[in-house]
């Protein structure tokens, strides 16, 4: 493996993030709105948007995790 590089981390964050949306069919230009049923009430969008509030939270430390340990950001060889 060689060592850590600014530019393989973003690459595979992207690549990480390309692959979820792919995969859950993700609109990136509708936002939070893309996951309120219909006709939800203010109770349950605020619920919707701390859930994805929490899903950020966990994406962060998820990746300096990886950096951390050394999973990110380090091309194979």
């Amino acid at each position: 493996m060689s060592r850590f590089t600014k530019a393989a981390a973003i690459e595979q964050i992207q690549s990480r993030a390309d692959a979820r949306q792919t995969s859950d069919k993700f609109d990136l230009n509708n936002g939070t709105s893309q996951l309120w049923p219909r006709g939800a009430d203010e109770k349950t969008k605020a619920l919707i948007d701390r859930a994805v509030s929490y899903g950020y939270l966990m994406a962060m430390r998820s990746v300096a995790q990886d950096i951390e340990s050394g999973h990110l950001g380090v091309t194979g060889k």
